[in-house]
């Protein structure tokens, strides 16, 4: 028997892998959770018939043809919408910017000075790896754009998205929140200095409606219309029980022997279940379940802020057409806004969710207060609430505090040096593959299969 840890979607699609190679009543998925999909399960109000997503998780296509053909396969041919391009805003200098989620600086009254900044840092900087995630976000910040654009603009706009002092934060800030680049430039300046990968890396086009086709991502996003990221996981279920593959649910006091290569653990019924020697087991339960299965050690994490969300229906759908933005100005109280009308492509669909961070029960925002947030920008008019639920985030979300960021890197690396039976696979182990979902995905699929060819 093949074991599957953890019934996420790499857990899920993991399965799927394996079950083509050994069959699917060879294998068990073993979720601690009463549910199955993690982050991408969303919630449902069965009251109102509407569903809404754990935060924004529209997919992007992996460029594995078969991988991607599953996925699209599982949402349904009736209810998949592709999008070539995902509009995406920011506020930024107390407004809804809708030109793009890149700060805009060209009304600046210093902005040759900070264009002549950055590009003296670009021709300094020794290959940068903007993937780098656990260093400190201001030694990266400055030898990325150098220390004026970084002051001014950089390091203020995120200190006010996590609601935190620079020094504290880590170069994931910068993943999270797309402000990998700035708007400095023309279309036809941006045009003619195009040629240069390295202007292209911190230098973004203005207006992304018009960006040149060559210049965008070749990779399609998907979504579903009616149960967003959850269809995926509706579709990997039934494919896998079709398939003979078992999914037990509530599972508890899982242990791994590495020594005698044995597993036991504790079904949601009470039973408890013992195997001497399965054939394989996949962990593809996080790098933490990775680390707690090993036995190996995990530091005392820094508390963090929790990310929360308001699960919105209004009345009439928002005026704007952005699909979603980030909140970059301190004194609006949310973090990130999702518009489903531009994922669905749908102009009634009214849903809207806003997340927040909450370092503080007692300080959580009023809904009352994040409409009049979202009214202020002018991403709302007269729209009124119908319906709101609020909601903290079950699953891990990758806060960019530098200290926990350097345990995380510290544990992939532990993971990766630990010595385990070779019938054990930990994506984690991997590291590398970031807190994309297409990217997690794509590993899953691609590592499954090289382990089950392993072991034959």
């Amino acid at each position: 028997m093949i074991y599957i840890i953890g019934a996420g979607i790499s857990g899920l699609v993991s399965a799927y892998q394996a079950s083509k190679e050994v069959g699917g009543n060879n294998i068990v998925i073993l979720e601690k959770d009463t549910n199955i999909g993690g982050a991408l399960r969303g919630v449902f109000y069965p009251e109102q018939g509407m569903h809404f997503d754990n935060g924004t998780h529209i997919f992007r296509m992996t460029g594995i043809a078969e991988l991607d053909q599953l996925l699209i396969n599982c949402i349904g041919d009736s209810q998949v919408v592709f999008h070539d391009k995902v509009k995406i805003g920011a506020v930024y200098t107390n407004k809804l910017q809708e030109n793009s989620h890149y700060p805009d600086i060209r009304e600046r009254s210093n902005l040759n000075e900070l264009k002549k900044n950055i590009f003296d840092t670009q021709l300094e900087k020794s290959g940068i790896n903007i993937r780098e995630q656990h260093v400190n976000l201001l030694n990266f910040a400055y030898e990325r754009f150098g220390a004026l654009y970084s002051n001014e603009i950089l390091l203020p706009a995120l200190s006010n998205l996590f609601r935190s002092d620079p020094k504290c934060l880590s170069s994931m800030a910068l993943n999270l929140s797309g402000l990998s680049r700035c708007i400095a430039f023309s279309e036809d300046e941006w045009k003619s200095n195009s040629t240069s990968t390295d202007f292209r890396s911190v230098f973004g086009y203005p207006n992304q409606d018009t960006m040149p086709i060559e210049f965008e991502n070749k990779l399609k996003q998907f979504y579903s219309k009616e149960n967003g990221t959850n269809s995926l996981i509706i579709g990997l279920k039934n494919l896998l029980e079709k398939a003979g593959v078992k999914i037990e649910t509530g599972v508890i006091d899982f242990q791994l022997n590495q020594k005698t290569n044995t597993i036991i653990f504790k079904n949601r019924n009470g039973t408890i279940i013992q195997d001497k020697n399965p054939i394989g087991i996949i962990l593809a339960n996080g790098l933490l379940g990775s680390a707690i299965v090993l036995g190996i050690p995990i530091p005392k994490f820094q508390k963090t802020p929790r990310l929360a969300m308001y699960h919105i229906g209004l009345d009439s759908s928002p005026k704007r057409n952005l699909a979603y933005f980030c909140n970059f100005n301190h004194h609006y109280s949310f973090f990130r806004a999702t518009n489903y009308k531009m994922l669905t492509n749908n102009c009634n669909d009214n849903r809207i969710t806003v997340e927040i961070l909450v370092d503080n029960p007692s300080n959580i925002p009023a809904i009352s207060e994040i409409i009049k947030n979202l009214k202020d920008i002018d991403f709302l008019d007269n729209e009124r609430v119908s319906f709101c639920e609020f909601a903290y985030l079950k699953s891990y979300y990758p806060y960019p505090d530098l200290k926990n960021t350097q345990f995380i890197n510290a544990l992939k690396t532990d993971i990766a040096q630990h010595k385990v039976p070779e019938n054990i696979c930990s994506f984690a182990s991997h590291g590398g593959a970031g807190f994309f979902q297409n990217n997690v995905v794509a590993l899953a699929f691609e590592e499954t299969a090289a382990f089950i060819k392993s072991l034959k």
